[in-house]
């Protein structure tokens, strides 16, 4: 990925994007999650 060193704001806006895609897959619905379960099931 991107070289050299990161400035204080890069690094800020990274962790940002973490906290933003943690915080999405803990919003995950059930149904969703099921429709998981049924897939990995199959016929």
């Amino acid at each position: 990925m991107a070289g050299g060193k990161l400035t204080p704001r890069q690094k800020m806006i990274n962790m940002m994007y973490l906290v933003l895609t943690a915080l999405l897959a803990l919003n995950v619905s059930t149904e969703v999650l099921n429709a998981f379960r049924l897939v990995n099931e199959g016929p």
